[in-house]
């Protein structure tokens, strides 16, 4: 909600009136280059930092592919240019619903607004005595599933490089058959090749898949579908399903520390991203710590 805050206000007509009236307030990187009385779409100020992977379907009846938020913003900038154009035939009449002289960014802010009414819920709470009103704002279940989404996919996107040959590769995929049942199809699991197990190099704790195995273990959940177990069946799934739902566990709790370490080290040292060229990007890099363990594979 904070990253749609500051895209709100980046995109007020009167913010970018004022960048575009007084240069000496545009930021370098942050706002757009402003040419002939405009500001353009360039400045990372009006893209959002971490959270444009979360899926949003648009309007009913809309069909927008796979582009993340940055990308459905560009394209909603670049429609409206092209409109404004008069040699493009099409004129500019949906934009002229809007009063006042335009500033090419009527169609981005339209999005927003609909991008807001998805992800987040406005209800205002009157104070019985002061007759205060405080709005509240509340994320929608549509925001929720979208971000448990997107951090699903990096976590599989961290499985599928961590199993790469390599340096960093501490699981591997391996095929499993059901021995009772020979005719089962092949199913593939993720096996552990690096990640501590039994106690520590130091012998004061266990390593990790033990740590997390005593964590299902110690509530009787099935880490297969996160739901209690009878205590009689505590123990009974299958082994390669149970090794399978710890690695994830450990890929996934390291996927999310590493995501909010680098939300917080970048607003404490750096402070917002947006000020910054982006030559990178954040969901393909890895930082590795530790010494090697076998010769080949690197500490988690």
């Amino acid at each position: 909600m904070d990253e749609l805050h500051s895209l709100e206000e980046y995109y007020d007509k009167d913010n970018v009136a004022q960048v575009v009236k007084n240069r000496t307030i545009r930021k370098q990187n942050f706002h757009g280059k402003v040419k002939k009385g405009r500001m353009d779409f360039s400045g990372n100020g009006g893209k959002f930092r971490y959270f444009y992977g979360l899926n949003f379907p648009g309007i009913p009846g809309e069909d927008l592919g796979n582009i993340n938020l940055n990308q459905l913003l560009e394209y909603e900038y670049n429609l409206q240019k092209e409109a404004e154009d008069p040699m493009s035939g099409d004129g500019n009449w949906f934009y002229r619903r809007s009063s006042g002289e335009m500033d090419g960014f009527e169609s981005v802010r339209r999005r927003l607004k609909e991008i807001r009414d998805y992800f987040i819920q406005t209800t205002v709470s009157v104070n019985p005595k002061t007759k205060k009103e405080t709005v509240i704002e509340t994320a929608t279940p549509e925001l929720l599933d979208a971000i448990n989404a997107m951090l699903m996919r990096r976590v599989y996107d961290n499985l599928e490089k961590f199993s790469n040959p390599g340096i960093t590769q501490i699981i591997r995929r391996a095929p499993y058959r059901d021995a009772s049942n020979p005719n089962s199809e092949i199913e593939y699991h993720w096996v552990n090749r690096a990640i501590p197990f039994g106690k520590s190099r130091d012998g004061k704790q266990d390593g990790l898949l033990t740590r997390y195995a005593k964590m299902f273990e110690k509530v009787g959940i099935d880490p297969r579908t996160g739901k209690k177990l009878p205590i009689t069946a505590a123990s009974s799934y299958a082994a390669t399903e149970k090794a399978d739902a710890l690695i994830l566990s450990v890929i996934g709790n390291y996927t999310v520390q590493s995501i909010i370490s680098i939300i917080e080290i970048e607003k404490v040292y750096s402070g917002d991203p947006a000020f910054y060229i982006w030559k990178y990007s954040k969901s393909t890099e890895h930082v590795v710590i530790g010494n090697e363990t076998d010769g080949q594979v690197a500490d988690l």
